[in-house]
């Protein structure tokens, strides 16, 4: 959700939004998902990030959708980086 008059209202910024899986096509299943920290970049207030636990997704066009110019668009950031689990942990 974003605010723009202090948190008197609220829009949701993932409903309607479109996301990029083309880096990472096994996103496409769960976006998003064990959603994390969020940062809005503050010298581009266009620019925001968020983690999941597939990685980093971006957006820079916060302020084109707050004008609802257009959807918010998500990009998948990281490369070859998919979230690490153990299977197995041996104790010497």
């Amino acid at each position: 959700f974003r605010s723009v008059d202090g948190g008197r209202s609220w829009t949701p910024l993932l409903a309607g939004a479109q996301f990029d899986h083309s880096a990472a096509p096994w996103t496409a299943q769960a976006t998003p998902h064990w959603m994390g920290a969020l940062a809005i970049d503050p010298f581009d207030s266009n620019h925001a990030l968020f983690v999941t636990g597939y990685g980093i997704w971006a957006s820079r066009n916060l302020q084109d959708f707050a004008r609802q110019q257009r959807p918010l668009q998500w990009w998948f950031q990281d490369r070859g980086l998919e979230e690490t689990v153990p299977l197995d942990l041996l104790s010497p």
